[in-house]
């Protein structure tokens, strides 16, 4: 449902109540004194409606259910890492001088390691299903706050520039006024306040704690860095399932990497130098099993080829620093046990992958 079709439901359910207030108590209106009622009436129903809106929107912006707002007396009820690493980076101080940009695959990247291998300060600012648009808008959104670092560790992988790339994976999504260089409307956050998503999702998330409810699927540090949920399968098994579901060999048979996705990235490559920060871009890893049905079944060698004949070009234009290819574990000295599942690397993967990104920094680093 629209955010536009919420308030439009939110405002005729208040006018329905307040018609219905209002009906009732003019019923009751004296005949002698209609005047002096019908005031008394009116001033009535404005404090009712102004109350009503006040309650709404306080149990909203308390509970806080979809992560949107500084409030954090519940852990919200969808995903929210936009919002969460938005508000986490604005918070980082020292302002973080390396920053690593990538889908939940990136989560585990740590910048403690970064800062203890380049004693520079780092943060990582991976998004639940991140891609081009994303690293657009995020890097603007640094700008927009004045902590602009000097480097970006980006990921860029064959399954973030497919056609028809997933998106929308978080409610009201606060990096889209970043992406679309327009202003943030300060009346965006009062608007979603009064939303009927909002407000049930307010009364799910009393009813869950009530209830007891999960632990979350992931949570941040500080820096931006991610721990995923210890899961009750093997990470073998959840191979099968990832290969069962969305990562079967279907997602590699397309024939070409999308065009908006790399105008997008090319746009974000312009725009990090044009603010004069150096960007290294890698290719991340899947696990082998994965990596060797893909092989077999898919396109993915084609498209793999395709994505780093297009980062070797924007390197010779000076766009990258640097990029790697970290497609299979062996390229970086990574093993099939590193991995909590088909797509994410562990941190100690991670680690051994930023050795050899940061082996040999950028100049001016």
């Amino acid at each position: 449902m629209s955010r536009l079709g919420d308030v439009d439901i939110s405002i005729r359910l208040l006018g329905l109540a307040l018609f219905t207030f209002l009906f009732v108590r003019a019923l009751l209106v004296s005949e002698s004194q209609p005047v002096r009622s019908a005031r008394w009436l009116l001033a009535t129903v404005g404090l009712a409606a102004l109350s009503l809106l006040g309650m709404v929107a306080g149990l909203n912006y308390a509970l806080n259910p979809f992560g949107l707002y500084a409030t954090r007396l519940f852990e919200p009820i969808v995903l929210h890492s936009r919002a969460e690493k938005m508000r986490l980076y604005r918070l980082a101080e020292p302002p973080p001088d390396i920053v690593v940009l990538g889908n939940s695959s990136g989560f585990t990247m740590p910048p403690a390691y970064i800062t203890e291998m380049t004693r520079r300060t780092a943060f990582n600012a991976s998004l639940h299903g991140g891609g081009p648009e994303d690293y657009l808008a995020f890097l603007n959104y640094m700008v927009s706050i004045g902590k602009v670092p000097k480097l970006l560790i980006v990921m860029l992988s064959v399954e973030q520039a497919r056609p028809n790339l997933p998106t929308g994976f978080e409610p009201h999504d606060p990096l889209q006024p970043y992406l679309e260089r327009s202003s943030r409307h300060l009346l965006a956050g009062a608007r979603w306040l009064l939303t009927l998503d909002q407000t049930l999702a307010s009364i799910r998330v009393l009813m869950a704690e009530a209830r007891g409810r999960p632990a979350p699927h992931y949570r941040f540090d500080a820096d931006g860095w991610g721990h995923f949920a210890t899961a009750e399968a093997p990470p073998e098994q959840l191979v099968d399932t990832y290969l069962a579901k969305g990562w079967g060999p279907e997602l590699f048979r397309f024939r070409a990497l999308d065009s908006d996705q790399l105008a997008y990235f090319r746009r974000f490559l312009e725009r990090a130098r044009h603010l004069g920060v150096k960007v290294v871009v890698y290719v991340p890893p899947l696990h082998p099993r994965a990596v060797s049905l893909y092989d077999r079944e898919t396109n993915l060698p084609a498209l793999r080829t395709e994505l780093l004949e297009r980062l070797h070009a924007w390197q010779a234009e000076g766009l990258i620093a640097a990029a790697y290819d970290f497609s299979r574990v062996e390229s970086f000295g990574g093993q099939a046990g590193e991995f909590h599942d088909l797509a994410h690397p562990t941190a100690e993967a991670s680690r051994r992958m930023l050795d050899v990104m940061l082996r040999h920094l950028p100049p001016g680093l």
